[in-house]
């Protein structure tokens, strides 16, 4: 009796296991690739900077979600394949907005061509500086650390910028913001430190209003760039 009870216990784990092992296969997602609706190229970028690119699009539906992207680098060519985790099953028929930054890591000096997946939009050329030599820090200034930023009023636009200092010897100087390109904006948080006995370890947050002279109107991106290395995407109807 005891060995039949065991006998049943088992086949059950058995058949449990494999039903487990069906469901997940079942539910496991697919990479697909996806649609893209607009293209950003930032401008600013030297050949020590991690380059981006910022696209956004919308899915067909809620069973899409954001997956990776395929990048590929030939010469002064940049291919980049979006692509998007597919779950079947129920989903609800809605457009889902998606937008991603794209990073495309180190590259050389030079001008590239950028070519999206399964799209014919004509993307602007993507522009590396070679680093001035003389300049021994990784980037031409030193940034503030840029956290979150948002729009607060439209006409003329005015970006709110937040993030927190980690030293007290550490503040804002300026914010410089150069002409627009192909409907972005870059924006750049310079800050400053003096060194000096008293400075404290401690977290200082900061909010930066700016406003923004250039008239601007239809889809622009807002590209922050920040202290860590990474930068700030905002995408605003204006």
């Amino acid at each position: 009796m005891k060995s039949m009870f065991s006998f049943l216990v088992s086949m059950c784990i058995l058949f449990f296991g494999i039903g487990s092992a069906k469901a997940v296969e079942r539910s496991a997602p697919k990479l697909v690739t996806t649609g893209v609706s607009s293209v950003f190229v930032p401008l600013g970028f030297d050949d020590n900077d991690n380059v981006q690119v910022v696209i956004e699009g919308y899915f067909p539906n809620t069973c899409y979600k954001l997956g990776p992207s395929n990048i590929e680098v030939e010469d002064e060519k940049v291919k980049i394949t979006p692509l998007a985790y597919f779950y079947a099953g129920p989903c609800l028929q809605m457009m889902v907005h998606y937008e991603k930054a794209v990073n495309l890591g180190l590259l050389k000096a030079g001008k590239y061509r950028v070519e999206i997946s399964q799209t014919v939009l004509e993307v602007p050329p993507l522009v590396v500086k070679e680093a001035d030599p003389n300049n021994a820090t990784p980037d031409d200034f030193l940034y503030a650390p840029i956290k979150s930023a948002s729009i607060i009023s439209q006409n003329p636009p005015v970006l709110r910028l937040k993030g927190a200092f980690t030293n007290s010897c550490m503040k804002m100087e300026e914010v410089r913001v150069p002409p627009s390109y192909n409907r972005t904006v870059a924006v750049l948080p310079i800050a400053t430190y003096k060194g000096q006995e008293g400075c404290a370890q401690v977290m200082m947050p900061f909010e930066q209003d700016v406003a923004i002279s250039e008239k601007l109107a239809g889809r622009y991106l807002f590209h922050i760039r920040s202290l860590n290395g990474a930068s700030v995407n905002l995408i605003e109807d204006l």
